[in-house]
């Protein structure tokens, strides 16, 4: 059976919880970026009719915002196109697709520029690492 998923609840994640999530982030993740990107070359193939043009881009918004609301969903923050952070109470891990796992970290008052790789970070005994 497998484990149940909170929604609609801002959480913290320890290392351990944010990669056992990843997985649903992914899939939604790459969902999102294979319709946005098909979306995507409709619109460079629309041939400049501004009414084609501006419902093309209403959906490619619609694309990121059902995106960033399935993620925010789980618990986690959306933080740029395709960037995922998981709240740690000190900072965040953070996530980037197509990442393949959640490797770096960034205190809260850095951003995205100043992430470390999470093996560079001292974890105490209670966080699994």
């Amino acid at each position: 059976m497998a484990d149940v998923i909170r929604i609609h609840q801002k959480r913290q994640f320890s290392l351990n919880e944010a990669r056992e999530v990843l997985p649903v982030v992914r899939r939604i993740t790459e969902r999102a970026v294979i319709s946005y990107r098909n979306t995507r070359i409709r619109l460079d193939n629309v041939g400049m009719n501004p009414k084609e043009c501006r419902a093309v881009e209403e959906e490619l918004h619609d694309h990121i915002a059902g995106w960033a609301m399935a993620v925010r969903k789980l618990g986690c923050e959306v933080k740029g196109l395709w960037i995922v952070d998981f709240d740690r109470g000190d900072g965040y891990y953070c996530w980037k697709y197509p990442e393949e796992s959640v490797l770096y970290f960034h205190k809260y008052e850095e951003g995205f520029a100043s992430r470390v790789p999470v093996s560079m970070l001292e974890f105490s005994a209670e966080e699994d690492t």
